[in-house]
């Protein structure tokens, strides 16, 4: 048996957010955010991911889109998944609803080589087959933005970097103390609350906060008779302050725990009672900052650390009964990064860091490892006169069990002020090391394997038309993959010699990434569109990849024409894809989602949010085999003191 490449089994939306605060790639140094929201917010034009370094998104060559954390709040959405629907280059597929398995393709690329951060330290779980990050268990209480680059990063961030980098970034405390307290419920008997607590006092600003989240759920299998509850509880303490005028610290802990229960098939068929699932993570950080020559030389250093506990109590075909599963993974680190400004000649940028990650699992597959990785990274950015933006990156990793690998990254941006257009350009290399599970389980691992690699390329342009009131957005990228890691087995699954993970797989995608925007009446009425065209290929076999859709995208108008009110309608289209039906591979149906979203602000203090999701109660699946929620409505208030 021989599954595809960047197979989802390798791994046991803001649409005004990306589309206008995306856009401020060409307004300066400051943007209005949308049209969207009920009163003008400027912001800076700033992100962190694409450089390594707080930079003007109009010097950025790379592809990234930014989420604000303002529209997750408007519209009451709960997950990263549901931000990401329909977003350019994104697919989001899980297993059942909330609380279940989710993943994330960027481009294509399978989930684990995307690397997650949450505030710049990496969060992949090492105890996954693929190493992905577990989605489902974080939640988006205490989020300030969440910024996306596709495209090979390794050069900036290393391992798990070869398709993107998603950076989740938590809100600095208030400046001024105070409470605010959330609470909404709806279908599905889901309920969830939150509060944070936080100021600023003299030097120091400090936050702390948590939520509680409980749906009774809905049967996540085809074929079963039962609902399948999930209930999520979140905390958060985040610090940030001035030592002196030239020293700063801050840091953060978050820890999320998620119980779900699912459906489980045995030898007598499909099992409902008992079977549920835990995940625990906790994740945490101190960052210490020293600026030196007048601020021209800044000195970052970042200590980490986090880990993610997961339990199953599922169904065992060694046993023929439910037992307990337990699967750990840790990731412990320190990084150092210098920053010299070079006045006219750019921004050099140098780092070096160590990192520690275990895994440790019970049952047949029990695995007890530690593996150590070093690496050592230099980025150049500079510019050429006011219109042309270059960098160029270079990063070395070392790894314990599977060698080194030596990537590199290159980005421009140019800029044509008499039309209101900017172009830019990307070229980089990946790089991932296998995981843990891949080198050592007992039955099907192979210590042997090598490093898996990625090329990819990707240009377009961002052009704005009636007095900005119009944006249009245009991105063509093509990735390479080899030497990808797969478990392949000649004798299929019952034969009499266990299959095992080779690097015997290659794969490419390409595709057309598109996003717009139309102030259609000023301050009223704006209509937002994005679509990816995706085109994947298992090189051996010549077919798709699976659950990689051909065509996806998303639409939405948003009505802002009276006071303090905001109100969306938005649909989510989804393409034809392969994926397994039964034992084989067949085509899995297309399918159109229809939400709308409501918010009014009362006043400074209370805001009223609503919600309907699946509008017309369409029938469909993300992942064959395991059901979505029909029909939904969710009501709730915020409240800030």
């Amino acid at each position: 048996m021989y599954l595809s490449p960047l197979s989802p089994y390798m791994t046991v939306r803001g649409a005004i957010s990306s589309t206008l605060l995306g856009a401020t790639a060409l307004a300066g140094p400051y943007a209005v955010i949308s049209p969207a929201q009920a009163q003008d917010v400027t912001i800076p034009e700033i992100v962190v991911t694409a450089m390594r370094s707080p930079t003007r998104v109009s010097e950025a060559g790379s592809a990234i889109t930014v989420f604000d954390g303002e529209e997750f709040q408007r519209r009451g959405e709960t997950t990263l998944g549901q931000v990401f629907q329909g977003e350019p280059g994104m697919m989001v597929t899980n297993t059942g609803g909330v609380g279940t398995a989710t993943s994330v393709f960027l481009r294509g690329a399978a989930s684990g080589q995307t690397l997650v951060m949450i505030d710049g330290v990496p969060a992949n779980d090492p105890s996954q087959t693929g190493g992905a990050f577990p989605y489902e268990v974080l939640s988006l209480d205490n989020i300030e933005r969440v910024e996306v680059l596709r495209g090979p990063q390794s050069a900036l961030y290393g391992s798990d970097a070869m398709g993107g980098v998603i950076n989740v970034i938590s809100k600095n405390p208030p400046k001024r103390p105070g409470l605010s307290f959330y609470s909404e419920g709806g279908s599905y008997g889901t309920i969830r609350s939150g509060a944070t607590l936080g100021g600023t006092f003299g030097a120091l600003g400090i936050s702390a906060g948590g939520s509680v989240f409980h749906t009774d759920g809905f049967n996540r299998t085809t074929g079963g008779k039962e609902d399948d509850a999930t209930d999520h509880f979140t905390g958060f303490v985040r610090f940030k302050g001035d030592v002196s005028d030239r020293v700063s610290i801050e840091g953060a802990l978050r820890g999320e725990y998620l119980n779900s229960r699912y459906d489980s098939s045995g030898f007598s068929g499909l099992i409902e009672d008992g079977v549920k699932s835990s995940t625990r993570f906790l994740s945490g950080y101190v960052r210490t900052r020293v600026k030196s020559f007048d601020d021209r030389w800044t000195h970052s250093i970042t200590a980490f650390g986090n880990q993610t506990l997961r339990k199953y109590h599922d169904f065992s075909f060694t046993t023929g009964g439910l037992v307990d599963t337990d699967y750990a993974g840790r990731r412990y680190g320190a990084e150092y990064q210098g920053d010299v400004k070079l006045g006219r000649y750019g921004t050099f940028i140098y780092g070096a860091g160590a990192e520690q990650d275990s895994v440790e699992t019970t049952g047949t597959s029990g695995i007890d490892k530690t593996l150590d990785r070093y690496h050592l990274f230099v980025l150049h950015q500079f510019s050429i006169g006011p219109r042309l933006h270059l960098s160029a990156g270079v990063r070395y990793d070392d790894f314990e069990q599977s060698g080194s690998a030596t990537t590199y990254r290159a980005t421009a941006a140019f800029d044509l002020f008499e039309t209101d257009t900017k172009l830019r350009a990307s070229v980089g290399t990946g790089a991932r090391a296998p995981s843990a599970y891949q080198l050592f389980d007992p039955v099907y691992g192979n210590s042997s394997l090598e490093m898996e690699h990625s090329f990819g390329v990707d240009g377009g342009f961002d052009q704005y038309f009636l007095d900005r009131r119009a944006k249009l957005s245009v991105t063509g990228f093509y990735n390479r993959y080899k030497d990808l890691i797969e478990y392949y087995d000649p004798d299929g699954w019952l034969g009499p010699i266990p299959g095992t993970y080779g690097n015997v797989a290659r794969a490419e995608t390409s595709g057309v990434e598109v996003s717009g925007s139309f102030e259609v009446v000023p301050r009223a009425l704006t209509l937002a569109a994005s679509y990816t065209y995706l085109h994947t290929e298992d090189l051996a076999t010549g077919q798709a990849l699976l659950r990689r859709p051909r065509h996806s995208g998303m639409a939405s108008v948003i009505y802002t024409g009276i006071d303090d009110l905001s109100l969306e309608g938005r649909v989510v289209y989804v393409g034809e894809r392969l994926d397994y039906v039964g034992s084989s591979v067949a085509t899995v149906d297309d399918f159109a989602r229809v939400d709308l979203f409501a918010n009014y602000k009362v006043n400074d203090t209370f805001e009223l949010t609503g919600r309907i999701e699946n509008l017309f109660d369409k029938h469909y699946h993300v992942v064959e085999g395991y059901e979505t929620a029909g029909f939904s409505v969710y009501g709730g208030a915020r409240v800030k003191f």
